[in-house]
């Protein structure tokens, strides 16, 4: 009988996974994802911002005798983040209502701004500064409307113009569904 004898190796360590070779792949696609979600709201504020209601009211308060009287002559926008909402109908037709900080040499305030859009043209309802010591300044005292009046006055019962492309209605369409009885 022969013996031989077989000589151990030491065992080998396990190769490492791919994520225990990429680490770093973690933190990097983190960061990515953070810094993407980052530019996507800082794009939808800004895109807030630059809308012609909010463009508007904030005009109208740095031009307001009332708002400069209590804020100072150079108001500007302090708001980074905007509160509020824009709703836009058929381009001709929609509503806006803002909440936004605007500040001065004299002090601090929050504009609320309520307008609509009809015909294509926006129009100011409310626009309001509240300033810290909770005092109310009504903008719109100040605003002076265009000789047209602004955006036309809102009407309940008018239909709205019909936009033709001069493209007629199909007329009846019968469509036949195997399998299913048919109606006349």
């Amino acid at each position: 009988m022969s013996t031989e004898h077989f000589t151990a190796k030491p065992p080998q360590p396990l190769p490492r996974s791919w994520l225990g070779r990429n680490w770093w792949f973690v933190p990097v696609s983190l960061l990515g994802l953070i810094l993407l979600a980052g530019g996507l709201g800082y794009l939808y504020v800004q895109s807030l911002k630059q809308t012609e209601p909010y463009q508007n009211a904030l005009a109208e308060v740095k031009k307001s005798p009332q708002a400069m009287q209590k804020l100072g002559d150079s108001i500007e926008d302090a708001t980074w983040i905007p509160q509020g909402s824009i709703e836009i109908k058929d381009d001709d037709r929609g509503e806006a209502k803002y909440h936004f900080d605007v500040k001065g040499p004299k002090g601090t305030g929050r504009v609320s701004t309520h307008s609509r859009k009809i015909d294509g043209k926006w129009g100011l309802l409310e626009l309001t500064v509240t300033l810290l010591n909770d005092e109310k300044i009504d903008v719109m005292k100040d605003v002076k409307l265009p000789e047209d009046g602004g955006a036309p006055k809102f009407d309940p019962g008018k239909q709205p113009e019909s936009k033709s492309d001069g493209l007629q209605p199909p007329g009846k369409i019968d469509i036949k569904i195997p399998g299913l009885p048919e109606t006349k």
